[in-house]
């Protein structure tokens, strides 16, 4: 049987969202202990089955244009505002090279 929640009002939506979100982390901790202890009956370790955490996170690389205040720019992806305010300033791309 499924609640009408089309009736609720926003305090009761938020707070139903929140009881939501708590059972599901409390849900999903409950289905990672039980994975850990069947992996440890068939002898694996935690460290066989979780990812490293040592492993480097990708990066956008080292940057190739900044303003000398802070604010650096890969060159990937959508140009940052600050740059793009001093190209329309008059400034060119280069003005920036690291």
């Amino acid at each position: 049987m499924t609640p009408d929640i089309k009736g609720l009002t926003f305090e009761q939506l938020r707070t139903l969202s929140r009881e939501v979100a708590s059972l599901i982390a409390q849900r999903r901790h409950e289905a990672l202990e039980r994975l850990r202890e069947e992996a440890s009956i068939l002898g694996f370790t935690p460290s066989e089955l979780l990812p490293s955490t040592s492993a480097k996170k990708k990066t956008g690389g080292a940057p190739r244009y900044s303003d000398g205040n802070g604010n650096s720019w890969t060159g990937k992806g959508k140009r940052p505002g600050w740059l793009q305010e001093k190209l329309d300033e008059g400034h060119s791309l280069e003005d920036f090279s690291a």
